[in-house]
């Protein structure tokens, strides 16, 4: 028999599953691989490891840090799968780390050259246990947000809910659109991000495919976008930086 209930989160309902007495599946309404099952399920929302559940979620929501190992669970899935949901769970909160360095490390377990980043991707959708095992916190190498079966959005509120601390690169004035772009583009989403960087590094990654002297401003930008990082520039201090706007 399994049993089932509904949660209530801030960004949908949330069906939890559980089998003797431990969780087996956290999903978000309409995600892309729900639970599938040919055994019994009934609602049966008193169930200790149900209401253990619904307090840890309320704890994180609230920007707590709960700890997984608070709660009983039971993944199910094959061994190669198992293996990349519980490298996962080893992803510190409020980072984050990308499907290529996932599969260089279960190549380098299982003793081989290479591992498909393809297929650790695939394994990462199946997780059946969201969010416990923060598989929203896999970004693409580009520093984009790819592959959430709980949809995209989902994925951008939890890992802004962790990084709760993180001020994204569009409250700085000036830093348009395409300068954001840009910047993620190198690995940058945040300003917190930019801490210790060198701008004019970063002016020349960006500027590979353009060229360099096509744009001093944007320099100009990276250089302050740094500074205000390293900082922690007030944003009514930032206009006064912004000398050229005028000239």
């Amino acid at each position: 028999m399994i049993y089932t209930t509904k949660y209530h989160s801030p960004i949908g309902t949330i069906t939890l599953l559980a089998k003797e007495k431990k969780l087996i599946g956290l999903y978000f309404e309409n995600q892309k691989y729900s639970f599938k099952t040919q055994e019994q399920t009934k609602e049966n929302s008193h169930l200790e490891v149900f209401k253990k559940t619904k307090d840890w979620l309320e704890r994180y929501f609230n920007g707590l840090q709960p700890a997984i190992e608070e709660l009983e669970i039971q993944i199910e899935g094959s061994e190669f799968r198992k293996q990349i949901w519980k490298l996962l769970c080893k992803i510190p909160y409020g980072e984050v780390t990308t499907y290529k360095k996932i599969a260089e490390q279960i190549a380098k377990e299982k003793g081989l050259k290479k591992m498909s980043a393809q297929a650790v991707g695939n394994a990462i959708s199946h997780n059946p246990i969201s969010i416990l095992i923060p598989c929203h916190r896999v970004i693409g190498s580009n520093g984009q947000l790819t592959g959430y079966a709980g949809g995209i959005e989902k994925k951008k509120y939890l890992l802004e809910l962790e990084r709760n601390e993180k001020t994204d690169l569009l409250t700085i004035p000036y830093v348009g659109t395409k300068t954001k772009e840009d910047l993620q583009k190198i690995g940058i989403t945040y300003v917190e991000d930019l801490k210790g960087k060198n701008p004019e590094e970063l002016f020349k990654k960006d500027c590979k495919r353009k060229k360099y002297q096509e744009d001093l401003c944007q320099l100009y930008v990276f250089r302050l976008c740094v500074y205000f990082a390293e900082n922690k520039v007030r944003e009514e201090e930032k206009l006064k930086w912004w000398y050229w706007k005028d000239k």
